[in-house]
């Protein structure tokens, strides 16, 4: 019996350091995957990385092109606007060589007809007699057209109006277009980068799921592994019961053998006590390991969600910066606009037209210089325009006042004509006594009624309007 027990408690011990051996074995092989696992996480953070500076150095050479095509754009249009400026230039020394040969030939027939009607009043008192009855009716027609031309007078300055009207709603409109196409760019491009960010999100949560797939299914094999170890500890239990259960009967004796055998009963106990122990050993064991494992799925599951915490906090970091760098692109932009040497020249001119414009007196005008303030101002529309069109936030200002300085100018100059004469200069102005006798300089008609009177040169009211766009005055 004592070599039995000998024997069983060596097999125990063996058993058990076979056990703690194979605990040692796992805990060094998952101390080597926890390890394995740092490694590959710290390579994919660091291709990360390198794909983030790959797409960054990307991102800053598309720029670099993006600003040489734009100045090789506005180089080319510099050189188209020197070269429309350089034709203009000719085109207003020819029509100033024009305006001069009509002014001349102009006085030389207002000389000749003077003249002729000199030597008409001589003629005769009877002429004079019919032509005063003639004028007479005259007055009476003309009273007639006067009506009727104050009145086609007020309905084109209410057409006017309207129009006015409809061109300041229609440059509203453009603008705010253009406000609303430059606020969907930029949304657009917020939604693109919120679908790429939303893209790497996922795929970072659809890693982070796998991940947490793989630790989930290696620790149900360890749970796995310690329910087969506990019901083989359990059966081995059993099994034991069983046999000690078998050996009790030997160590009973008949009656008359009772004292014989009090020894050996005395020890039987002793044998059965070792068991206990033994197996106490084992659950000892078996609840160690159960508390390592408790404590190694404690460790992976603190390990994913450190991971998870990690991860979270890198993405709120790159979406910080990601924000960062869109807040300092529009202050870079927005910097940039405000420095514009385009816009500053443009704002630059407007300044010194309308000192011009405050400047010019009536003998200034007369002479010409308001016209040609007039073209000056009508030359840097298509400048204004352009420059709305690449800075509209910048721009707002500059519309308006070109707006009013393109009304004022008008305004200033035919103000000066009126006032010309109705002082008693050459012809009438609008609003003037009727003038009588001459061809009108647009349609060639004897002027008859109101005429108007512009550079030497006198105009049906109908007949006289802009040069440029054809819009009667």
């Amino acid at each position: 019996a004592e070599r039995e027990r000998e024997r069983e408690r060596k097999e125990e011990k063996d058993e058990v350091e076979q056990k703690d051996k194979e605990e040692d074995e796992r805990k060094r092989k998952a101390e080597e995957r926890k390890r394995k696992a740092e490694t590959e996480e710290a390579e994919r953070k660091r291709k990360a990385e390198e794909e983030r500076e790959r797409k960054r150095k990307a991102e800053t050479e598309e720029a670099e092109r993006k600003r040489k095509a734009d100045e090789e754009r506005e180089r080319k249009r510099k050189a188209e606007a020197d070269e429309a400026e350089r034709k203009r230039k000719t085109e207003e020394a020819e029509r100033e060589r024009e305006r001069r040969r009509r002014a001349e030939t102009d006085e030389v027939e207002r000389k000749r007809k003077a003249e002729e009607e000199r030597k008409r009043k001589a003629e005769t008192e009877e002429a004079e007699r019919k032509r005063k009855v003639e004028e007479e009716r005259e007055r009476k027609r003309k009273a007639e057209a006067d009506e009727a031309e104050r009145k086609r007078k007020a309905e084109e300055e209410r057409e006017r109006e309207r129009k006015r009207k409809a061109d300041a709603d229609e440059a509203e409109k453009k603008q705010k277009a253009d406000t609303a196409a430059q606020q969907q760019r930029l949304r657009q491009q917020q939604q693109q980068q919120e679908a790429e960010a939303k893209a790497k999100r996922e795929r970072d949560e659809a890693e982070q799921q796998r991940k947490q797939r793989i630790n989930e299914d290696r620790i149900k094999r360890e749970e796995e592994r310690a329910r087969k170890a506990q019901e083989e500890a359990e059966e081995r239990r059993l099994r034991e019961k069983r046999l000690s259960e078998q050996r009790r009967p030997t160590v009973t004796t008949t009656p008359t053998a009772t004292t014989t055998t009090a020894k050996p009963t005395s020890s039987t106990p002793a044998m059965v006590e070792l068991k206990p122990s033994g197996r106490a050993d084992v659950m000892a064991a078996l609840n160690k390991r159960a508390d390592t494992e408790s404590v190694l799925r404690e460790e992976v599951l603190a390990n994913v969600r450190r991971k998870e915490e990690e991860q979270k906090r890198e993405k709120q970091a790159e979406k910080d910066r990601a924000k960062a760098e869109q807040a300092n692109a529009r202050a870079a932009k927005q910097q940039q606009f405000a420095s514009s040497a385009e816009v500053q020249a443009l704002y630059s001119k407007l300044a010194g037209y309308e000192q011009q414009l405050k400047s010019l007196s009536d003998q200034d005008i007369i002479s010409g210089k308001g016209v040609e303030l007039n073209n000056a101002v009508k030359e840097i529309r298509d400048p204004i325009m352009d420059a709305r069109a690449k800075f509209p936030e910048h721009t707002g200002d500059l519309i308006g006042r070109y707006n009013v300085l393109s009304r004022e100018v008008p305004e200033k100059v035919n103000e000066a004509y009126k006032r010309r004469n109705a002082s008693g200069g050459t012809g009438a102005g609008a609003g003037g006594a009727p003038a009588v006798g001459g061809p009108c300089a647009k349609c060639g008609n004897k002027l008859v009624g109101e005429t108007v009177t512009v550079a030497g040169q006198r105009y049906h009211m109908a007949c006289f309007g802009c040069h440029a766009c054809g819009k009667k005055m």
